[in-house]
């Protein structure tokens, strides 16, 4: 028995016990609006399917997809600013006029203006060659234990850690000739991930895990990427907070306003968040700005925090003004997403000497570097990569793979007027292996490894400990897929918050499911076998809620669905994961373009078709759209099924404008719950059948079919 008829049976067995109509008829051909399908009407074959172009039509009564359930040391005060609690003179350089120093507003060996505050008119340029040392990591993402499973011995922040410390021993060392040796340690963003592994850090509160190894390995500046809002400001600011070591270091964004924002803008007016930082290196002034995404608002639950699109006027701002304090020694920390945002925007900046890239997972190295397992060698994108600036001076960019699998170590030598003159030979990144046949191998920090790896592997085991299913069929969750196509998870992910809707009864019917590809994680094939708790996290890591969207015409659920495949061929996080409904796609039709608000401004052409199918009562809802025209038996509002991050205008989907209701649970719960919830309640008790979530799909049982183009 197929997908269809297969649900189709269980409809007519829930029906009976819910006592609902089912309608029993077989599945729907192409065309709804012909009575009799081509070669006559349905047969009497398994399910009785009608023809093509058959009276029920493509989502007819089986339905197309119908789913089977559902100032620091070293700095002073201003002329106008104080010190704050604290606080103290330093040596060399002052807070600019009206900068304050935050009570904990330091960072970096010899501390740093507070908020905003730069080294004023006392802050000479440097007075002698420097050899900087500038070690790097960006999208950490709480990657604590190990890579994964398939290389257990590489990765890990204890092993990050003691490659980490082994790098700054050798950064000290004096180069002679007169030029001095100084160390910096920074990250580019998204210092954490939700997911199993940050759950840890939940569980137990404040300090968290990744913050604790941070301020163990000794990070001097941290740029803000969108990840570290994906729990809200909240949690961010605990996670700000969970570095009590002194110094503490500064996070930095040049075109976040926290202001607004009643979590995080203490932090401003202590220091702890700035737009820009000075660090003594060694007796010499280094300074440092930060840049996030434009992309912010689409990407993460940023709260009452607001974004300076204009990334050129609000870096060169920042950089304009350490320049004027006599700083020329810059480097830029920046969170775009992609480096190649990093190489658009050098060459409408000046000033800036090293840019520290993030978000991008981008791999550079170099013939000589000796690679992560399974990585490989891209020429096109050396470390670092020179970009020339607006006064045509050659700007290394650099960046690392991410997930504490390399240490990016870039060695620059600047002159006494803070020019760039060499990058010596050793720069690249540096990876993390503990693997006993390497000659690189290290031994894991024992610090690190007894306060963050331990505890947080014990976690871990619990969650792997508690098999909450079983599959029948392999799950393919693969990032590439579940952002281009359906899958088989896709489908699971989006049937239970379909269950969790229907259970809480909010709102009407008919209801439809739009889940993110971009929110489903665990980037594998979970094979055949037990399902865990641990699973679930994986799947889902976020802190996202199950939301209902109320009174969606089929006008701009047609919108939102072209949304979702407006970057087709390309993997994008929007791509839709979908219950209740099924849809055609023609990728070579037009791709809708939206603005900032959400509001269309190109129309897409993509959408071919949208059929409704409701599996609770076994009915199909009808065609609502086909080749440019809505039924006009379409139900005038529809509600859509989403989380609470799509709902408020997430990944670009137009659904902010509408009421919502957001439930109080996890769409990681509702996963859960749907895998355990007996079939009287609609759910899959305990097992994931390979005959309603099946590895390929025809056209009777896709929920999202593509045309070939």
């Amino acid at each position: 028995m197929n997908l269809t008829n297969m649900r189709f049976g269980i409809a007519i067995a829930l029906a009976a016990l819910l006592s609902v109509p089912v309608m029993t008829g077989g599945c729907g051909g192409d065309d709804a609006d012909t009575s009799e399908g081509e070669g006559g009407s349905a047969g009497q074959g398994e399910g009785g399917a009608a023809g093509k172009a058959g009276s029920s039509g493509k989502g007819g009564s089986a339905g197309k997809g119908g789913s089977a359930g559902s100032a620091g040391t070293g700095g002073s005060a201003g002329s106008s600013g104080s010190a704050g609690t604290g606080g103290s003179a330093g040596s060399s350089g002052s807070a600019g006029t009206g900068g304050s120093a935050g009570s904990s507003g330091s960072a970096g060996t010899g501390g740093s203006a507070g908020t905003g505050g730069t080294a004023g008119s006392g802050g000479a340029p440097a007075s002698s060659p420097l050899r900087l040392t500038l070690l790097h990591s960006n999208d950490m993402e709480s990657r604590l234990v190990d890579y994964g499973s398939s290389t257990p011995n590489y990765g890990g922040v204890a092993r990050f850690a003691a490659v980490a410390k082994n790098l700054k021993t050798a950064g000290m060392a004096d180069p002679g000739g007169g030029v001095k040796a100084g160390v910096l340690m920074v990250s580019s963003g998204d210092n954490y991930l939700p997911g199993p592994e940050f759950d840890a850090s939940l569980d137990k509160g404040a300090p968290y895990y990744d913050a604790m190894a941070m301020e163990m390995i000794g990070y001097d500046a941290i740029a803000v990427g969108n990840h570290d809002f994906d729990f809200g400001t909240g949690i961010l600011k605990s996670f700000i907070e969970s570095f009590t070591d002194a110094p503490k270091p500064t996070f930095l964004s040049a075109n976040l306003d926290f202001s607004a924002d009643s979590n995080l803008s203490g932090l401003v007016t202590s220091g702890r968040i700035a737009k820009r930082v000075v660090l003594d290196v060694n007796g010499e002034k280094v300074g440092l700005v930060g840049l996030t995404t434009k992309l912010l608002p689409e990407l993460s639950n940023m709260g009452a925090v607001t974004v300076n699109s204009d990334l050129v006027a609000a870096a060169q701002t920042e950089v304009d003004a350490l320049e004027a304090a006599g700083i020329n020694e810059i480097v830029l920390l920046s969170h775009l997403q992609a480096i190649v945002e990093d190489v658009a925007l050098v060459p409408q900046l000046h000033g800036v000497d090293i840019v520290v890239a993030g978000g991008g997972h981008d791999l550079l190295a170099n013939a000589s570097t000796v690679l992560f397992p399974g990585d490989v060698l891209d020429p096109a994108k050396p470390y670092p990569m020179l970009v020339k600036d607006k006064t045509n001076v050659d700007t290394p960019i650099v960046t690392t793979n991410a997930l504490y699998k390399y240490v990016g170590r870039l060695v620059a030598t600047f002159d006494k007027d803070g020019k760039i003159t060499a990058i010596d030979t050793s720069s690249g990144p540096v990876r993390v292996t503990a693997d006993p046949g390497d000659a690189d191998k290290v031994t894991p920090d024992a610090e690190v490894q007894n306060y963050v790896v331990t505890p947080v592997s014990s976690h871990i085991s619990s969650l792997k400990a508690n098999q909450i299913a079983t599959t029948e069929v392999p799950l393919h969750g693969v990032k590439n897929d579940v952002r281009t196509k359906e899958t088989n998870l896709g489908d699971l992910v989006a049937d239970g918050m379909l269950h969790e809707a229907e259970k809480a009864g909010t709102g009407t019917v008919p209801r439809v499911v739009i889940m993110n590809g971009g929110g489903i994680r665990n980037d594998s094939v979970i094979p055949v076998g037990p399902l865990t708790e641990y699973d679930t996290f994986s799947i889902l890591p976020f802190s996202n809620f199950v939301a209902v969207v109320h009174d969606v015409t089929p006008q701009i659920l047609k919108q939102a669905l072209e949304l979702g495949v407006s970057k087709l061929p390309t993997a994008a996080g929007q791509f839709p994961q979908i219950s209740g409904m099924w849809i055609t796609v023609n990728p070579a039709g037009t791709a809708r373009v939206g603005d900032a608000d959400g509001n269309e401004t190109t129309p897409g052409t993509r959408i071919t078709e949208i059929g409704l199918y409701d599996w609770w009562t076994g009915t199909s809802g009808g065609v609502i759209y086909q080749n440019g025209q809505f039924s006009q038996t379409a139900p005038a509002k529809i509600d859509v099924v989403t989380i609470n991050f799509m709902a408020t205008g997430g990944d670009g989907y137009p659904l902010r404008k509408n009421p919502n209701t957001i439930l109080p649970v996890p769409y990681q719960q509702a996963l859960r719950d749907y895998l355990q919830a007996p079939a009287a309640q609609l759910g899959l008790n305990g097992t994931v059948p390979a005959s309603w979530y099946p590895e390929t799909y025809t056209y009777e049982t896709a929920r999202i079919w593509m045309t070939t183009p």
